[in-house]
This record gives C-alpha cells, structure tokens and sequence, in this order.
C-alpha cells in the first residue's frame, strides 16, 4: 500500500528550479511555481496523448498539481525532510536509483544484444593454443606465429592439425553450430558475431589460451521446439550387438503400430522406456539445438510440426520421435525480462562489466599500481590459509588505484572483499583471490561512477526530488488523514450514518455458462437445468459426463446490473447457441436484491471514503494557511484549443 501510493506522489513529483526570468503560473503563500516547471510535469504525467492542453485538462490537473504543492509546503513547514525516519528512506532510495542506472549503463545495451545476435546461428571453427605449453612456451607468441603463416597462406585447416583441441584438430577445427549465449567465452562471441562467413580473426585472447577463430557459416537460428519420444535403451558396450538387436525390434514395433494409426500417446505407454517422458505421454519440455545428441536434434528439426519420425539410433538408445509444436520469434519487449535474468548468471554479464570498466579507465584516466596490488594479493592467499578468513587493516595502506584525486586503498578493498569472501565460487580454473581482487576494483570505480551520476545527470536530480517530495507527503497524509481515519471510530459511524446510501449492496445474480459438443447434448442438458436449476456446479459435471461431455466445462460469475448491462429481473435459462464447433448454454439464477449493509460488512470501503473526505478539508485548510494565487494570464496563454 505504502509502496503504491509513494509512486502515485512521485509521478506528481517535480524539479525544483528557478523561476528568475520565467513566466510565474501560481503562488502557494511566499513559493512560486513556473508555468515551464508545470508544463514539465503535465506533459509527463498526462502520457496516451492526453497533454492537448485544452482549458478544461489544464485546470483539472492544475487543481491536482496545486493541491500538490500545498502538502509540500506543509511537509517542509514541519520539517519532515529533517527526520531521521526521512533520512533512512531517502537514502534506500538513491541507494536503488543509482544501482539501476549502474545496471542501466551495463545491461540494457547487453541484453539487446544478445537478443539481435540470438536471431542468428553461428558455426565456428578455432585453432587453440593453450596457455599451458611444453617447456614453458610463449602461448601468445605461439599463436601470433600461427595466425601470421595463415595470413602468409598456409590453410586454415592445415593449421588447425596443430591445435591443443585434439578434439576438433582433426575436424578442421569445426566446433559446430551455437547461438550467442550458448558459447563459453564471451570473447569468442563478441569476435565471432562482428566476423563474416570465411573470416578468420586474429588470436582472441580467453582465461584458457588463445583461439583463432573462422566463422565457416550463419543462418537463422533454429526455433525451439516441443517433440514426444519414443525411446528405447541399448548397451554401447553389448559387443554381440544383443542389447541393440531387441531395442531395434522393439522400436521396429512401435513403428508399426504407429503406421497403423495408433495414437502416438499410446505407443508410447506400450513402448518407451524413458519414465521421465513416458508418464507426459512421452513429451519433452521445449528445446533448441545444442540441447540434446546431435543426431537427435538434426532428427527433430528435419520434420514439420505434427510428423513423426522413421526409427533412427544414437550411441545409446533408438528413438522415434514426433515434432510437436514450434516456438514462434517473440518481439524484444516480451522476452528481455527472462533473457536479463538469464544472463547475470553467465560469463557475458562480467565480459560486459569488464568493457564498461575500460571505458571509465580511458574516460577517468584510472592510474593502476601492479606491484601494490601484487604484494596485496600475495596477503590475502596468506590470510586465507586461516579459516575464518579475517582481514585486518594494514598502515600504512597502499594505494591500489588512483580515480582523479581520489587513492582508493588496499584496506578499502580489503573490507569489501571481507564481506563477501564465503559468498563468491569462482568458476572452474579461475582463481578465487585474484576475482576477488578485480571485483573489489570495480566495486570502487563503480562507486565512483554513482558519485558523477549524482553529481551530473540532471535526470537523477529530478527522481531524487520525486522521492525526497513523495517521502515527506507520504508521512504527512499518514498522520493528517490515514491514521486519523482510522481512530476516529465515532466520526467514521457518523460518516457512515450520512452515507448510508453510497455504501448499499447492488442487486446481484450468478450467472453460469456451461458447453455441450453437440445439439443432441445440448437439448438433454438444456432439459435438465430446466428440470433442476438449483443443482450444484459439481451436480451440473457429473450430468455432463454421463450425457458424454468428457471434459466438462462449468463457468460461474458473479454479476449486478451494471456489469451485466441489463435489469436482473427473473433468473432464465437460454437456449442452446451455437459458438464454433459447440453449444453454449447460459443460466442466470440465485438472484439477490439490493439491500443495505451494516458498517462492519463495508468498513473498507467506508474509511477510504471518510478518508477521502478528511483530506479534502484538511487540504481546504492548507489553502486558507498558504493563500494560492492563480495567475489568468499565464494560464490562458497555455490553451491551444
């Protein structure tokens, strides 16, 4: 509640500026407001094209903005911008609004990305040269070696012979087909998807070694898709070939008995032997490539929604499989929600954190010392042998970095990266000290970072007012009129003894819908109702079922007059219609009249009211405190029609 009407006063809420030089639209005693600061807020909050500046919208939200004004002044005639309870929810407030321009400035672009470049398949070929090398050889120089005979004309795939991934050295280095967020290294993504097909790049540099990469082919990426499974287990190890002789049999018979029109669902039940998908009716949940064995995917994706598949084997099972359902090209807006969340958790949100760092080191001209951070970080894996892991300040303390004038210490660092210490696993071959250290780092640049926005960003200034303006209206209305509405338990039964009448029951009826396949259905169900109107829903299902609705459906609503648009006179039930393929019968019945209702049924309904009428004398009051001087002139300079 408390959140919901903070965020009405903060869409009233408004940048303090100058009025020197500016057209005076009204006064609220000794405060004066600009025409151009009410403009601002009308045309920002009167979104959908109702900003038409017209005398009657001008007014109407002119009385809103005015009485606005008046509890401002009121809040800061009584200082509530100076307690400590205003203090503490100001500042959880800036503390959010710079930690989503933080996230802003480094995900919003991330997350378009990576939707404009899932748009596309990639299939990519590297040379790898691994960091580890015999004899302690220079991988970099190694690979700059490599990657300079191709240039000179040596073939890639002859290079690729030589690459530490003797798994695809033999394959021309072909590592296969991915979409963007499914490759390991955000480096090889960002360097794959800016390359056209048959380029290779020069040596990428990841935390496992140098890639030269050939980007061999792109199309448009593969959708996801829905199948059901036929499945039937074999031993890769069986060296007779029995355990794969009756799996074939058995996939062999399911076939036929697929050919022969049985449902696929039953086949299912009669042969698969994955439980997990046998007790769906063999169905999977939604896939795309690189989810499950090659040859099973290039079996799926090679049908159309509703076939089926001939038998076909993997190293472990025979499969038959049926293509259900294909997932259709969502816009950006309804998928940037999940594919945000999905990728804090992979290694393109940090490569991202990475870039926006270096581009405030070339903006800042961020000044590293090594050898500190060096001898810092040599501290840390000595303190770290000692469970629990405890730092203690060192004097005096290195600087680590330099930010401007600002030297930012190894202590500084060392309290963040205590708090964190049992909360951070590093990702295999990464080293847990040496993250810790770097996310320290940019921790404090960050920081940095907020303090400019703070400093700079017009745009944050007139939120923080919003917030600073919504905190201290919200805490005056608290005490003026939500709380007092709420105590006053004598001038609420006097209220309620006024308004008798606003607070009366409307006319009501159930209204019940129910569906039959058929006409011949439809009549006996109609009889039926007929016969008992005042059966129960569940009494309405089993009459249904034994007419051979198998799948009954019983809708109840609740309705008055004005939502059903017509005089609840009589309950009635109408004939069947048809609708599509079906019959539609509709019964009202269970008509109640109007009537009055005692304050303890409405009590909800009649504080917000009483609330309601509280603050509109209290506000008659503050106009009467605070004299509001309109300036005609002004105002009717701003009508455009």
């Amino acid at each position: 509640m408390k959140k919901l009407l903070l965020s009405v006063f903060m869409l009233l809420g408004f940048l303090a500026i100058s009025v020197a030089g500016e057209d005076i639209l009204f006064s609220v005693g000794d405060t004066k407001v600009s025409r151009q600061e009410f403009e601002y807020i009308y045309n920002k909050n009167n979104f959908n094209n109702k900003a038409n500046y017209s005398r009657e919208s001008l007014e109407d939200y002119l009385q809103l903005y005015v009485n606005f004004r008046l509890k401002v002044k009121e809040a800061e005639a009584q200082g509530l911008d100076t307690s400590a309870r205003f203090k503490t929810e100001l500042a959880a407030y800036e503390k959010q609004l710079l930690e989503a321009y933080v996230e802003k400035a480094i995900f919003d672009s991330l997350v378009y990305q990576e939707y404009q470049r899932g748009q596309k398949d990639v299939c990519i070929s590297h040379i790898f040269i691994s960091h580890t090398q015999p004899n302690g050889a220079d991988a970099a120089a190694l690979a700059k070696d490599y990657y300079q005979k191709i240039k000179a004309g040596t073939a890639y795939n002859e290079m690729a012979k030589l690459s530490d991934d003797k798994q695809t050295a033999s394959k021309n280095g072909n590592i296969g087909w991915f979409n963007s967020y499914q490759i390991s290294f955000a480096e090889i993504e960002d360097a794959v998807y800016a390359m056209k097909p048959g380029e290779i790049s020069a040596p990428v540099k990841t935390r496992i070694g140098y890639h030269i990469l050939r980007l061999d082919s792109v199309r448009i990426a593969l959708p996801k898709i829905k199948a059901a499974i036929i499945k039937r287990y074999y031993s890769p190890t069986d060296t007779g070939y029995l355990s794969e002789q009756s799996a074939k049999a058995a996939i062999d018979a399911a076939y036929a008995e697929l050919k022969k029109n049985v449902p696929f669902e039953q086949v299912v039940q009669n042969y698969s032997e994955d439980e997990s998908s046998r007790s769906n009716k063999g169905v999977l949940d939604w896939f795309g490539i690189n989810t499950y064995h090659k040859k099973f995917e290039e079996s799926v994706y090679a049908l159309k929604d509703g076939a089926y598949s001939a038998p076909f084997k993997t190293a472990t099972a025979w499969y038959i499989v049926r293509r259900l359902e294909t997932a259709p090209v969502k816009p950006f807006e309804s998928v940037a929600p999940s594919l945000k969340a999905k990728l804090q958790s992979l290694q393109q949100y940090q490569h991202q954190i990475d870039k926006f760092i270096e581009q405030l080191n070339e903006k800042w001209k961020i000044a590293y010392f090594p050898a500190a951070t060096e001898r810092f970080q040599e501290r840390l894996n000595r303190i770290a042998l000692t469970t629990p892991f405890v730092y203690k300040d060192t004097l005096p303390a290195a600087v680590i970095l330099k930010v401007g004038d600002k030297e930012i210490t190894e202590n500084q660092l060392g309290k963040n990266i205590q708090s964190v210490f049992y909360t951070v696993n590093p990702g295999l071959g990464t080293d847990k000290i040496s993250m810790l250290v770097k996310n320290a780092i940019h921790g404090q640049i960050l920081e940095q970072y907020k303090q400019e926005i703070k400093m700079t960003h017009p745009e944050f200034k007139m939120l923080m007012n919003e917030y600073r303006n919504g905190i201290m209206i919200f805490n005056l209305l608290e005490s003026n009129v939500w709380e007092k509405a709420s105590a006053d338990t004598a001038g609420l039964r006097t209220y309620y003894n006024l308004h008798t009448e606003d607070f009366k029951a409307k006319k009501k009826a159930t209204l019940r819908t129910f569906y039959a396949n058929n006409a011949k259905q439809a009549k006996s169900l109609y009889k039926l109702v007929a016969k008992k109107p005042d059966m129960t829903d569940e009494e309405m299902k089993s009459n249904m079922l034994s007419l051979g609705i198998v799948e009954p459906e019983v809708h109840v609503l609740s309705v008055d007059e004005e939502s059903a648009k017509s005089k609840l006179e009589k309950a009635f039930i109408a004939k069947p219609s048809k609708q599509g393929g079906r019959y539609l019968i509709t019964q009202l019945y269970n008509i109640q009249p109007e009537r009055m209702r005692a304050l303890e049924e409405c009590r909800g309904y009649v504080v917000a009211a009483y609330q309601e009428e509280l603050e509109k004398k209290w506000v008659d009051e503050l106009r009467k405190k605070y004299p509001v001087v309109i300036e005609e002139q002004v105002l009717d300079s701003m009508i455009k029609k």
